[in-house]
């Protein structure tokens, strides 16, 4: 192969290396914080009325506070089959 080809080549793939790079640190330092909490500060905030909403994944819940512009997660107990009960009317309807 010719040298100049090869440099080419070699620039073309630092300059999308860098790019990537890029786009992986803009994304880390501009996405959502999310707070982990646990199960039973879950239901506190619940009751208390401070999340606005959730997205229920198998045993991992996430979602919003209603004051705050932040973001939580936690894992769900897997007895606890009367939790969709207790969170339909705190949250709202289901959409």
């Amino acid at each position: 192969m010719n040298s100049t080809f090869k440099t080419v080549v070699v620039w073309v793939v630092i300059l999308v290396s860098l790019g990537v790079l890029y786009q992986v640190i803009h994304t880390a330092a501009t996405g959502t914080k999310e707070e982990e909490i646990n199960f039973s500060a879950f239901m506190n905030k619940v009751d208390q009325g401070d999340v606005k909403d959730i997205t229920i994944s198998g045993s991992e819940v996430r979602g919003h506070y209603r004051n705050e512009n932040s973001g939580f997660h936690t894992v769900v107990p897997t007895d606890y089959p009367d939790m969709i009960k207790i969170l339909r009317p705190a949250t709202g309807p289901a959409t």
